[in-house]
């Protein structure tokens, strides 16, 4: 292929992909593509990796936006129906709770100078605080109160 950009055309020329399954097989019918560490699948196109959820997103719709986001968050799962076009914003309120959270509840972190739990969701790229709790739980249902209002096709409770 003469350009870095891959097209839909090319994509379909080189391989075939299951909007059932998410599974990208080349034309000699051998599966394509490798599973990462972390459970992102990559596939090789003419010399260049790519993650196998935004070649998905290419292959049935002809575009490649910004950020391809796994509904289920299981990022071996590329299903068609799993994946939806986002903003990076959004995409973020998709996330679990990162790996360092102690609280055990997305968006609520300890202060041990106020000895209390404080709750906190983004809006627009803007920080709402909820309030500040006793528990973690509490602060924690706080979050996913207003992550309904504010995230309702993100939320996850």
């Amino acid at each position: 292929m003469a350009t870095n950009t891959l097209t839909q055309n090319r994509l379909k020329q080189l391989l075939d992909y299951s909007p059932d399954t998410g599974v990208f097989t080349r034309k000699n019918g051998r599966i394509a593509g490798t599973t990462r560490a972390d459970g992102y699948k990559k596939v090789c196109v003419d010399a260049k990796q790519y993650y196998a959820h935004r070649l998905a997103w290419l292959y049935m719709t002809g575009d490649l936006p910004l950020v391809i986001d796994h509904i289920d968050r299981d990022p071996s799962n590329n299903k068609f129906h799993n994946l939806r076009a986002v903003t990076k914003g959004e995409n973020q309120h998709n996330r679990t709770a990162p790996c360092n959270n102690t609280s055990g509840y997305k968006g609520v972190i300890y202060f041990a100078r106020t000895k209390r739990w404080r709750a906190c969701i983004w809006v627009n790229n803007v920080p709402k605080y909820l309030g500040y709790f006793a528990t973690a739980k509490e602060a924690g249902a706080a979050y996913d109160s207003a992550a309904l209002i504010f995230h309702p096709n993100f939320f996850r409770g």
